[in-house]
């Protein structure tokens, strides 16, 4: 087979087993180094925010509990990954039966529109998504996080993931405990505010 077909064949899969759960996939630090280096070096917009999204949903699958349940797109919104939260972990299966991830392969760093809409996504499934990962490759305006400080009195919490923090999970053997660090963050930081 060429080695493209192996891939994808091999990836369907992976697929396959973890649907009917008998595996937990845990990325192969190869396979997610591959990955973020193609997200880098692609100029396309277009299949640069999928290989980020195929790269977010590689690093989740390998979080024990973190089951990706796909994407979606429609006329009224667009979530970039759902994630369907089993984890037995205690810090993590208090965080609700859904986590939503947003992913932003821009160059320039994202503005406070963008939590806006955020979380607005957040908030329409029925109170059961209370976390949402929001990934930026350009990093995020100080706007942005001080809109995000503002809010700090919401029910939900958006976590923010930047271009070293990406980096981060992609070299992590332990990307559970890196997330939950990026989790404290955020709470540490809006106290600051």
């Amino acid at each position: 087979m060429l080695p493209l077909l192996e891939r994808v064949v091999g990836h369907l899969e992976r697929v396959r087993r973890v649907a009917n759960k008998e595996v937990v996939v845990h990325a192969p630090d190869s396979e997610a180094n591959e990955l973020w280096a193609q997200v880098n070096a692609e100029t396309n917009i277009h299949r640069k925010g999928r290989r980020l999204e195929d790269l977010l949903e590689l690093l989740l699958r390998s979080i024990p509990g973190f089951i990706v349940t796909g994407r979606r797109r429609g006329l009224d919104e667009e979530l970039d990954l759902v994630v369907r939260n089993e984890s037995t972990d205690p810090w993590w299966s208090k965080e609700g039966s859904y986590l939503l991830v947003e992913s932003k392969n821009w160059s320039r760093p994202c503005d406070p529109k963008e939590l806006a809409h955020f979380l607005s996504k957040l908030q329409l499934r029925f109170d059961r998504a209370k976390l949402g990962f929001f990934v930026a490759t350009g990093g995020f305006t100080p706007g942005f996080r001080t809109t995000l400080a503002a809010r700090r009195e919401s029910s939900h919490l958006v976590v923010l993931v930047g271009p070293d923090d990406l980096q981060r999970l992609v070299d992590a053997s332990d990307r559970s405990s890196v997330l939950k660090e990026l989790h404290q963050r955020t709470i540490e930081g809006a106290a600051e505010h």
